[in-house]
């Protein structure tokens, strides 16, 4: 999606370089969310872009995948559950942005798009 813009000229592009794309070309790009397949009630919204908008905040799942790139020794802690769902949950998201047709083709992912609050499953009550 980037490389498809004049967002950098050089060929190595950073998380910098992507959190600018996506803010500027996806409209409420933190509101974007993926429902994860659980059987736990009220476990399965996932927003992996919340605090994208927040240049200061960092994206954990980005600097779990990086350490890990990096150093999967010294930074074994960040492998974690959470952040894999996490960043399997902005995989899913791009895809779907980049192949708007190909919605149904994954199921480790129920649905993925904007969602109201979700009483009955105790996300977000009123």
């Amino acid at each position: 999606m980037v490389r498809n813009t004049t967002a950098k000229s050089a060929k190595t592009y950073d998380i910098r370089d992507y959190r600018k794309f996506l803010v500027s070309e996806i409209n409420n790009i933190d509101s974007i969310a993926a429902w994860l397949n659980s059987p736990f009630p009220g476990a399965g919204l996932v927003l992996p872009f919340a605090d994208i908008k927040n240049s200061k905040s960092k994206l954990k799942w980005w600097d779990a995948y990086n350490n890990l790139k990096h150093s999967e020794i010294d930074n074994y802690e960040d492998g974690c559950l959470s952040n894999a769902i996490y960043g399997m949950a902005s995989l899913a998201i791009l895809y779907t942005l980049m192949h708007p047709k190909r919605k149904a083709e994954g199921r480790l992912l129920r649905l993925i798009g904007f969602f109201e609050p979700l009483e009955e499953y105790g996300i977000f009550p009123k």
